[in-house]
């Protein structure tokens, strides 16, 4: 194996160590914040959201996973809650860098924002 290649295949396994490492720490994070967040993808549907969100809201994993983010609010406050999140994302698309091919796909975390710690 040419010095070009040991090289290249270390840098690999070194920046697969630093993935790892990141992802670790975004666990952690998600799974112990106080703050409840949601990742979901521009149109509000949520993808996944951590166990203070659950515990927030009340709602289980079922009724919000693959469903729209508005879920959480009265029903005459999603329509409001729904506009709020696209005038949201369209402020933050130029900002952030692109993870999808369709930008109908990129994921975004919303941070709900609590005080009480139990």
């Amino acid at each position: 194996m040419s010095d070009s290649a040991s090289e290249n295949q270390r840098a690999l396994k070194q920046a697969e160590q630093v993935l790892k490492e990141r992802e670790r720490l975004f666990r952690a994070v998600w799974e112990y914040a106080f703050d409840a967040m949601a990742l979901s993808i521009p149109d509000g549907t949520v993808l996944a959201a951590n166990p203070a969100y659950f515990h927030l809201y009340g709602f289980p994993e079922e009724e919000v996973v693959g469903k729209h983010f508005s879920i959480i609010f009265p029903a005459e406050q999603r329509k409001v809650a729904h506009e709020l999140q696209l005038s949201a994302h369209r402020l933050l698309v130029p900002f952030t860098e692109p993870m999808a091919a369709s930008a109908s796909l990129n994921p975004v975390i919303t941070l709900f924002h609590t005080t009480a710690k139990e």
